[in-house]
């Protein structure tokens, strides 16, 4: 919205002996309630004073206006930021307003980028999917300023807690230097926070209406943005994931955010050669020679390990799966070592050989 004036201001501007700059507004067109167009006649450069604070802010002349002067929101944005400059705004921010809310400004002559870091005072158990009300301390030698309202934010350091959400708080900074924290587990398993954990920063809460609106939450549906601006949905993600070949490897249970998981996907499609496909993807080892040095070059031919009859079958099925993939092949040398087998926990087969001489 621009700065209008009145036909009869500019009349009684003019009059006085106020110098003011004039300039052409033939090509501007202000369209007010209902679709009303108007004409401005000219336009001024012109220096004004509200509530102490002094700014020149460009006006048009609108005939028909029945208000002297009105303020647009281009200038009320310039003044509210010099506004904030002066006591007397702070001391009218910190009243209290209707809803019982108020802000208290930081009491001193500078206000402290940061108060200190919240550490827990005793371990804390969380349970799985909840949000819990934590207490923690700031250290004993924090500069205070009792009754101050302060920001408490998720800790930027590296030794924080990393599964679990921190809530954003505004609250007075009490003298015993006591804050609550809203901690959320968003993981389906136990958390147990340890003694002197680190888990919050505070800092001075200058006015609360600087802070920026949230989104609004549009969809349920978790949408991964690409660098292009283009977008992805978790069944897009493991649609991905499936035409490469790695339908077991689930992205989307990863606990970060939606964009690390998209530059994650793209570090998998980047080196996906290196990943397997089933279980008897090994790869291949090019451009290498494995040499098993003997102690003299009379061939040996130790006896075979004998295999239980029940065993026998499995131990086929395995040996003809590897050969079909080109893991093992048959041999004529004259060279010969037992196969050892070794049953696995999971109840796989696991074959190795074992050489001497």
């Amino acid at each position: 919205m621009a700065c209008t004036l009145s036909e009869t201001a500019e009349a009684s501007l003019l009059a006085s002996t106020l110098t003011l700059r004039k300039c052409s507004a033939d090509d501007v067109v202000i369209i007010g309630c209902g679709g009303h167009r108007v004409t401005p006649t000219a336009m001024y450069d012109l220096p004004v004073c509200v509530y102490g604070c002094k700014t020149i802010i460009p006006v048009l002349i609108v005939p028909g206006q029945t208000d002297e002067m009105i303020l647009g929101s281009n200038a009320i944005k310039c003044l509210l930021t010099l506004l904030k400059s002066t006591d007397d705004y702070w001391k009218l921010i910190s009243l209290p307003s209707g809803n019982g809310q108020n802000t208290q400004r930081w009491r001193g002559d500078h206000a402290p980028e940061k108060v200190g870091t919240v550490k827990l005072k005793h371990c804390v158990t969380l349970q799985p999917q909840s949000e819990h009300l934590v207490w923690g301390k700031l250290p004993v030698n924090t500069t205070m300023s009792v009754g101050s309202t302060v920001l408490v934010e998720p800790t930027q350091s590296k030794c924080g807690p990393k599964q679990i959400t921190v809530g954003r708080v505004i609250t007075p900074l009490w003298g015993d230097g006591w804050i609550h924290v809203k901690v959320i587990n968003p993981t389906n398993s136990v958390l147990t926070l340890r003694g002197n954990a680190k888990i919050t920063d505070v800092s001075p809460c200058s006015a609360v209406e600087d802070f920026p609106e949230s989104d609004y939450i549009k969809s349920q549906v978790q949408y991964f943005q690409h660098e292009d601006g283009s977008q992805e949905s978790e069944d897009d993600l493991m649609q991905i994931l499936h035409d490469l070949g790695l339908r077991d490897l689930d992205l989307t249970a990863c606990e970060v955010s939606s964009t690390w998981k998209m530059k994650l996907l793209h570090l998998v499609k980047k080196y996906e050669s290196i990943f397997s496909r089933n279980k008897m993807d090994c790869g291949e080892a090019k451009d290498f020679v494995h040499r098993i040095r003997l102690v003299d070059d009379k061939p040996f031919r130790l006896p075979y390990c004998r295999v239980l009859p029940s065993h026998y079958e499995k131990l086929r099925v395995v040996l003809d799966e590897m050969e079909e993939n080109s893991i093992i092949r048959k041999s004529n040398s004259e060279y010969a070592s037992p196969l050892v087998l070794v049953w696995k926990k999971n109840g796989d087969l696991s074959i190795c050989t074992v050489f001497g001489g």
